[in-house]
């Protein structure tokens, strides 16, 4: 009787450490699913490649600046006589500045014996010089110019020096001479005038 009592006891355990088992309709009993497939490895994405850079328009081409001839004439006339013509000529290019110096030097007497140097000539300065879509050419022009008074009088300071001082923009055209300045010289009365021309180069 004691050992029936034990293996009911046992049986009784047994059966509620058991899992549930699910009955079917009519009292069967239905298997556990079974389980999942494993999932295949999701292959790593490869990175997007960088969208290419938009190409840039070409540049347009650089235009060949022409080298050019300036040709300048000072002139001094008294009525319809010509007194006396000076011609100078200077080479650069167009976007290029270009200048010119000639001259000497005069003794002009400082008292007590002592003699100081004065410069004398012709100075040229051409600046800016623009080749424009037009074919013509601009550029900014500066002479000066100063001499000794021919037959003039010796003062006790020494000889009469004359200047002029002439400034301006000229626009002319290739080949083309444009007056740049006329000015009347007060103590003589002649009359200067600068001439200047601009010649392209092949």
């Amino acid at each position: 009787m004691r050992a029936l009592k034990s293996l009911a006891i046992l049986i009784l355990l047994a059966s509620l450490s058991a899992p549930p088992v699910a009955l079917a309709q009519g009292g069967r009993s239905t298997p556990p699913p079974p389980p999942a497939a494993p999932q295949a490895p999701v292959a790593p994405q490869s990175p997007t490649p960088p969208a290419a850079p938009t190409p840039r328009p070409p540049l347009p081409p650089v235009r060949q600046e022409r080298a050019v001839r300036i040709d300048i004439v000072l002139s001094r006339t008294q009525g319809e006589k010509k007194v006396s013509s000076f011609p100078f000529t200077l080479y650069t290019a167009a976007g290029s500045n270009v200048s010119l110096r000639s001259g000497s030097s005069v003794p002009v007497p400082q008292g007590a014996g002592a003699i100081a140097y004065q410069s004398v000539g012709v100075r040229i300065n051409c600046v800016n010089i623009l080749d424009l879509p037009d074919g013509r050419f601009r550029l900014d022009v500066e002479i000066d110019d100063s001499s000794v008074l021919d037959n003039g009088p010796m003062t006790a300071n020494g000889p009469v020096i004359r200047s002029s001082n002439l400034r301006g923009t000229v626009v002319a055209r290739d080949g083309s001479a444009q007056t740049f300045a006329t000015a009347t010289d007060k103590l003589t009365g002649e009359t200067i005038k600068a001439e200047v021309t601009v010649t392209a180069l092949k």
